[in-house]
């Protein structure tokens, strides 16, 4: 049987917080030590307003950019937003498929009043040590 725990480490990417109401950089990702990052953002009540989520690198943790959607898994058919009629508890998840050492989730948020729940967190995965931290 595949030992998974000793194969991915999980960090907050977004912490969870009282509604959102404004845009936020998440939390930086560092993958030195993996091979693979993938985030996963869970709703909770999302009352209004547009809530969009994408991923930027940066090689020194300095200057940021947004990933190239060549650079980005998605499911099939998989939104990259959150509005008043995403179901709480619907998961949304990016993969990551550059070489950035740096990786974080952004979220843009617009025409808000009350915002929405939501959090996130990374998987780094395919450690190059065994076992992961």
């Amino acid at each position: 049987m595949l030992d998974l725990m000793n194969r991915v480490s999980f960090l907050p990417a977004l912490a969870p917080q009282a509604a959102r109401t404004a845009s936020a950089n998440g939390i930086t990702v560092d993958t030195l030590g993996y091979n693979g990052v993938c985030f996963e953002v869970q709703a909770g009540v999302i009352t209004d307003g547009t809530h969009v989520f994408k991923l930027q690198d940066s090689p020194d943790n300095s200057v940021w950019t947004d990933v190239a959607a060549t650079y980005v898994q998605t499911p099939s058919g998989q939104t990259n937003q959150f509005t008043s009629s995403t179901t709480a508890g619907t998961i949304v998840k990016f993969g990551y498929l550059g070489v950035a050492r740096y990786v974080r989730l952004v979220s843009t948020v617009s025409g808000q009043t009350s915002g929405g729940f939501y959090a996130s967190v990374a998987a780094l995965g395919l450690p190059i040590n065994i076992p992961a931290t």
